[in-house]
């Protein structure tokens, strides 16, 4: 049994069923896009390096065809797709109690809030 099923799961207690609402709301936002298709794929795709340069002279007058352009950003709209899927895994890796830090939780939020707009 995972680490967040077993906090997202009921606690019982000696008064009876008992759960911290603050508790929930952060597996809930940690777990989110765990069991998501594309986030998995994604997080298995290698990182491509993308150097300034390189995106500089696609923008150049030789390649600056329509088509040129819109492949161009696809594949930059995809390689920010696998990065940030690289982040989330790693976020849902990290031990809870640290994850559990306000500052991170917002971070994670804002990267599954990119995730989600460019998906």
């Amino acid at each position: 049994m995972s680490f967040y099923r077993y906090l997202s799961t009921t606690v019982k207690s000696s008064t009876g069923n008992f759960q911290p609402p603050i508790l929930s709301g952060i597996v809930k936002q940690l777990s989110k896009f765990s069991s998501q298709n594309e986030l998995i794929e994604y997080s298995q795709r290698p990182i491509e390096y993308t150097f300034p340069n390189n995106m500089i002279e696609s923008c150049s007058p030789q390649y600056s065809t329509p088509i040129d352009l819109i492949k161009r950003a696809s594949d930059l709209r995809d390689q920010l797709l696998v990065r940030l899927a690289h982040c989330l895994y790693s976020f849902q890796s990290i031990p809870f109690l640290p994850a559990a830090n306000p500052t991170l939780l917002s971070l994670h939020e804002r990267y599954l809030k990119a995730f989600e707009n460019l998906a």
